[in-house]
């Protein structure tokens, strides 16, 4: 047994978390396939170029091309309520807290279907990007200090108070391990799934099976964003820019090969933060420069109408070129 006040850091497997400190949430990737991983054999370079990806940062960073269409509300469809004006039906609807009640007012006319699809499509909205624009790192646990942003705007005087720290360590490293009382972030896909089971609930309701199905795609969660179009993972902090067409990086020495990288791996090579890397990790940057920054991803499109891009540097070649030297580093 080690004595009192011994550090012992790294006497255990280093654990990973996505943070998100200034919204005290916080995520944990998935090891993987069980029976090749787990917390005492997991890598960050496991991660990396991995099609199972285990995090998602379309999910936690990107914003909806455009507010979902609204259904369009027929007179007469309402019956008696048809006096009422459509925000005070929406308000009803707005106040209901439970999903399945919800779900039974629209299986009772059309009208309010209609109004309910437009209520479920802006919970999906609202709950997209619940990261864009607030401070993120993937921080391990071997970390003996914080990202700069961390330490700035207050942010860690308000979730660590300054206390009698033998250490100034020891303050940084309980800052970390708040993400035991952090929330997981809740994204579009999540809600979709509670509204779903919501109206499967209501399965013996007596509607006809082909319109059922087809009420029950009208509240699905639909791509917010579509792969038709160009997309831009915007640093918010420093300005600079990585379009979508990193996808198409070549590889070093192999024109035809395709590095198959995406935004996911931009993030893990720029947001990691540790002091000491896992054994197996000595390859990546632990230190990241991009650790605390903050983010966002908008289609190219809204990117040019919202900002000067002259204010912003395209960084897309250079990160194109460090990934795929980095593939080429950890296949050797």
């Amino acid at each position: 047994m080690c004595p009192p006040g011994t550090d012992q850091t790294t006497r255990s497997a280093q654990v990973w978390y996505f943070l998100a400190p200034e919204v005290k949430q916080a995520l944990q990737p998935h090891p993987g396939n069980t029976e090749r991983h787990s917390w005492y054999s997991f890598k960050i370079s496991d991660m990396l170029f991995d099609p199972d990806r285990r995090f998602d940062a379309w999910s936690l960073l990107a914003r909806p091309v455009t507010p979902p269409q609204a259904p369009r509300i027929h007179l007469g469809s309402l019956g008696a309520f048809d006096v009422l004006s459509n925000e005070i039906l929406e308000m009803v609807v707005e106040h209901i807290e439970e999903r399945s009640d919800s779900i039974a007012l629209g299986l009772t006319c059309e009208g309010f279907w209609q109004i309910l699809q437009r209520h479920i499509q802006r919970n999906y909205t609202k709950a997209a990007a619940p990261w864009a624009g607030t401070k993120i790192a993937f921080q391990g646990s071997y970390c003996y200090d914080l990202p700069t942003p961390f330490l700035e705007d207050g942010l860690l005087e308000n979730l660590v108070p300054q206390e009698n720290f033998s250490k100034s360590w020891q303050r940084f490293r309980l800052f970390f391990w708040l993400h035991e009382k952090f929330d997981k972030p809740v994204g579009p896909h999540n809600i979709a799934l509670k509204w779903i089971e919501a109206i499967n609930s209501h399965e013996d309701c007596g509607i006809a099976p082909a319109r059922w199905e087809q009420m029950r795609t009208e509240i699905a969660c639909h791509d917010l964003f579509p792969k038709d179009r160009l997309w831009t993972l915007r640093n918010l902090t420093t300005k600079e820019t990585v379009h979508s067409k990193i996808m198409e990086t070549k590889t070093p020495g192999n024109e035809q090969a395709r590095v198959g990288v995406r935004f996911e791996d931009v993030l893990l090579m720029k947001i990691c933060w540790t002091t000491f890397a896992s054994h197996g990790d000595e390859k990546l940057d632990h230190r990241g420069v991009w650790a605390g920054h903050r983010f966002d991803i908008i289609t190219s499109e809204a990117h040019s109408k919202e900002e000067d891009v002259k204010d912003w540097r395209d960084i897309t070649d250079a990160v194109g070129v460090d990934l795929a030297s980095l593939r080429h580093k950890l296949q050797r």
